[in-house]
């Protein structure tokens, strides 16, 4: 039996050589990236503010695009918080419903994962 989750820790072991040297790993959780965010809304909701006082139909495509993307940007800021990180030990052909998060505590979840075939070209 091979364990599939070797090739995707050597993977995430080198990518995090770059991230880390850059310190993209922990950006989200930076000040400068959070103020950053609330003046990007608050610009974006003036804008808004500003062009639905004028309400003609070519700002009409205007508003759309900026509204949309103003619940774009507020609902990643607002759900990034309750993003949970588990891995999973996958052996070919057998089924699976463990996770193990980072505490190395397991949970189960509420279907089976299995690995058919796994062909590396």
């Amino acid at each position: 039996q091979h364990f599939y989750n070797e090739a995707e820790t050597l993977y995430k072991a080198s990518l995090h050589i770059y991230t880390d040297k850059f310190g993209l790993t922990h950006i989200i959780n930076s000040w400068p990236f959070v103020l950053i965010s609330i003046f990007l809304i608050t610009v974006l909701s003036f804008t808004i503010l500003k062009r639905i006082k004028i309400f003609t139909w070519r700002n009409l495509t205007f508003l759309l695009n900026h509204c949309g993307l103003w619940v774009i940007i507020v609902a990643a800021s607002a759900g990034s918080g309750d993003i949970k990180k588990f891995s999973m030990k996958v052996f070919e052909k057998e089924k699976t419903n463990k996770v193990y998060d980072d505490s190395g505590n397991i949970y189960q979840l509420p279907f089976y994962i299995e690995v058919a075939d796994n062909i590396v070209c």
